[in-house]
């Protein structure tokens, strides 16, 4: 028989109670407990591999339901970690027993990452290790706190900030992605970021004159048709989005925007293309809804450094900061 197993975070916003909690469906024992870092559903009884891997799939629908009946964001990795049995559980568990400087009473038959989603045989003997990767955090000196913030009130155009109201919603875009549980969402805010400091700009004469022509001519065609046709609601709809045309996309917005406010700085077209780049995978993961999660991580540390930056200099430039 095989065993499902799913860790899962809360916000510190919201609580769910730490007593464990048992269910039976279907010959399927449920459980759902907390290690202290992670909740952890566990389902055991399933007959065959590919029957536990059908339930992991659903497993998205649980954490929805989850969020949209009781309003708790749980964020977990679905995706089934690659899983290695020991050939030897015995020597693994000496091994272990050594390594930790404590004893481990055997057999050993593999370890788990308890912060990532498991499908193992039943009977197998595994450990949970979850490697410390969860509250992690450094502390700042509370007088260096109170130094920049006081050098922050002391700036020559601090007072300026608020008439900036799009680098006021930036910042507290960024400032969001600090908090966000989700891997996801935390890419998505970033990125957000970059869209809120963007501005509308028209597309180069020649492009605006093509689209000025075809609107003339969608125009000529549309007071032609019945006004309650179906050709004529989708003239209509394509007319207003010749108009919209005229605008250079938000990607092209955010490049121009990087090279606008990195322009003092010899990598600034280089800085631009990787904003186009991030927010191609930004539109991937919109549209497509994934991405793999090795190259989800280097394009959230990618999108902090690029944001971090242009907000700085964009801040610098306000408050008339010298650089």
């Amino acid at each position: 028989m095989y065993t499902v197993r799913i860790p899962f975070q809360v916000p510190p916003s919201t609580r769910i109670g730490t007593n464990e909690a048992q269910a039976l469906l279907e010959d399927i024992e449920f459980t759902l407990k907390f290690d202290g870092r992670y909740h952890v559903l566990q389902a055991e009884g399933f007959l065959t591999e590919q029957a536990a891997v059908d339930f992991m799939t659903r497993a998205s629908s649980s954490l929805a339901c989850l969020l949209l009946e009781k309003g708790i964001a749980a964020e977990g990795a679905l995706q089934q970690q690659a899983l290695k049995y020991y050939p030897d559980p015995m020597e693994a568990a000496a091994n272990l027993s050594k390594s930790l400087g404590a004893k481990i009473e055997g057999p050993v038959d593999g370890i788990i990452d308890g912060s990532k989603a498991a499908i193992y045989l039943s009977a197998k003997n595994l450990r949970v290790a979850t490697f410390g990767q969860a509250n992690i955090y450094t502390t700042t000196p509370s007088d260096q706190v109170l130094q920049v913030i006081l050098r922050g009130a002391a700036l020559r155009g601090s007072r300026k900030l608020l008439d900036d109201p799009k680098l006021l919603t930036a910042l507290k875009l960024y400032a969001a992605y600090f908090t966000e549980q989700s891997a996801t969402a935390r890419f998505l805010t970033l990125i957000m970021s970059l869209e809120a400091l963007a501005t509308s700009t028209l597309k180069s004469r020649v492009a605006v004159e093509l689209l000025e022509r075809w609107t003339i001519e969608t125009q000529a065609l549309l007071v032609s048709l019945p006004k309650d046709s179906e050709d004529a609601a989708a003239l209509d709809a394509l007319q207003r989005e010749l108009l919209f045309r005229k605008d250079d996309s938000i990607r092209s917005q955010i490049r121009k925007l990087v090279q606008r406010e990195l322009v003092n700085y010899p990598d600034a077209f280089d800085q631009a293309k990787e904003a186009v780049r991030l927010y191609d995978l930004r539109s991937t993961l919109v549209h497509q809804g994934f991405l793999e999660i090795r190259q989800l991580d280097l394009a959230t540390s990618g999108a902090k450094s690029l944001v971090q930056r242009v907000l700085l200099t964009r801040f610098q430039r306000v408050t008339e900061a010298v650089r």
